[in-house]
């Protein structure tokens, strides 16, 4: 697991955020984040299967910093606040073997992502953070009630392979 904080420079991240928070940006609506019983949420795929949106140089700057190779999916969750903290369903993002997912924090609020491994580890949603972790570890979110909006870029793919001369 690897933690990256101030990941953009300031001007990329403004950037993102004025993208991503913009009123005119394609959300679309889910009926649940993990189990039926968890909360509707707003999502964006920016590529799934070799299909990019049209909105994938938004987040360009967040692609360049990572050790990218082939990408498996990217997608924006936006949840709203919620009354009382929820956690929703423990799951992995896909099924692959040595694939990565990395989550990038676009504000800082009090709904971490909990990782599953030999105990719970919770890391806190900070603005400008990216987290990056094997795909195969189980995790969760637990929803937020500081702020009207989390939203989070997920990213999943296969590390470049560096080959040395």
């Amino acid at each position: 697991m690897i933690i990256k904080d101030n990941y953009l420079d300031v001007d990329q991240l403004a950037e993102v955020k004025k993208n991503l928070e913009h009123s005119e940006f394609p959300w679309y609506y889910r009926q649940d984040i993990v189990d039926v019983e968890d909360p509707a949420y707003m999502t964006h795929v920016f590529f799934e299967t070799s299909n990019p949106s049209r909105y994938l140089p938004i987040i360009q700057p967040i692609l360049n910093k990572l050790n990218c190779g082939p990408l498996i999916q990217i997608r924006s969750n936006l949840v709203f606040k919620q009354t009382n903290p929820i956690s929703v369903g423990w799951h992995t993002d896909n099924r692959y073997k040595n694939a990565k997912t990395a989550i990038f924090y676009l504000q800082t609020c009090n709904g971490p992502t909990v990782l599953k491994k030999e105990k719970e580890i919770f890391v806190n949603s900070v603005e400008n953070r990216m987290l990056v972790f094997d795909s195969c570890i189980e995790h969760k979110a637990i929803l937020h009630t500081d702020i009207k909006r989390r939203i989070v870029i997920n990213i999943n793919y296969f590390e470049r392979e560096n080959h040395e001369s």
